[in-house]
């Protein structure tokens, strides 16, 4: 399992709490290899979220089994990862629509249930595979609406600023 801190910074904490529970962690942070007792590898370091993303077919998105908001998912859609998702997905409730609607992502309403589904995904292929597909075009139309949005914006632009402003 790969737990990646939305704050780098919080390394330490984490892996504190994990190492209280038993779990053997091995730390990006600290290039520590991944070990064959390793229980988490947690990725404590700036700038890598897409590595992790590569890395994995299935995602959860943190933040949203708890009245925090959720993360951004589209992150996740865009390099072809199956999402799984928690309720409180406020502060990205249009992108938790669209994945759900489309079965990109899917909406778990406990940890019990975010483990069955899980188990599924790793079960069987051909549905993480399609639900990845289905993310990733929810990516894709999410981007054209910011593309759309330029060509609304750019003719409003003093002509200087047209060149800085590309779509």
């Amino acid at each position: 399992t790969v737990l990646v801190p939305r704050h780098a910074d919080r390394g330490d904490t984490v892996a504190k709490v994990l190492g209280t529970q038993g779990l053997m962690v091995a730390r990006r942070s600290q290039d520590n290899k991944i070990e064959p007792d390793t229980d988490i590898y947690l990725g404590d370091s700036m700038g890598e979220m897409g590595l992790f993303f590569r890395l994995s077919n299935v995602v959860f998105i943190g933040g949203s089994l708890v009245k925090h908001g959720g993360q951004n998912p589209l992150e996740a859609a865009r390099l072809d990862c199956a999402i799984l998702f928690g309720p409180y997905m406020s502060n990205f409730a249009e992108q938790a629509a669209a994945l759900s609607s489309t079965g990109g992502g899917q909406l778990v309403a406990d940890g019990d249930n975010l483990a069955d589904q899980v188990a599924i995904l790793l079960a069987d292929d051909n549905e993480t595979q399609r639900r990845s597909a289905a993310a990733a075009e929810v990516a894709v139309d999410s981007v054209d609406v910011v593309g759309e949005v330029l060509k609304q914006i750019v003719p409003l632009l003093p002509d200087g600023e047209q060149t800085h402003v590309g779509a």
